[in-house]
């Protein structure tokens, strides 16, 4: 995944991490790559939507690009809530955010004061996709 992001310019200014185990790991593979300015956040550990959008909220309205690593079901129910995500392009499976997938939203204007408002779900990247094409490429 740090590969697809750095291929496609997706930077963090800001990464907020759960501070479970599995979420650590995912955020030291990253880290190995790129250069990412880390808050962890104890509260995203089996968070509600809800709970991550006031999360979100409480971010500096300076942050453009944020990335938040966190666990289901609450991320995959946050897909569902913030978009029609079980008519996207990108829903393969029955499982919209399987472990290690990249939801990438973009808003119109500020997401700090209405994280749920006016937002687009760009696409899901999903690694065994990014398998995938590595495997072709070879």
């Amino acid at each position: 995944m740090a590969n697809w992001m750095l291929d496609h310019s997706v930077r963090p200014d800001l990464v907020l991490c759960s501070s479970a185990k599995r979420t650590q790991q995912t955020l030291k593979r990253l880290s190995k790559r790129m250069a990412l300015k880390v808050e962890i956040l104890p509260e995203l550990y089996h968070a509600e939507p809800e709970r991550i959008l006031e999360l979100i909220g409480k971010v500096n309205k300076r942050v453009h690009n944020l990335m938040v690593i966190g666990h289901n079901p609450g991320f995959e129910e946050l897909v569902m809530q913030l978009t029609d995500a079980t008519s996207h392009s990108a829903r393969l499976t029955d499982k919209i955010m399987p472990t290690g997938a990249l939801a990438q939203f973009s808003w119109q204007g500020s997401w700090c004061k209405q994280p749920e408002a006016n937002v687009q779900l760009e696409q899901i990247i999903f690694p065994r996709t990014l398998n995938q094409t590595a495997q072709t490429a070879d």
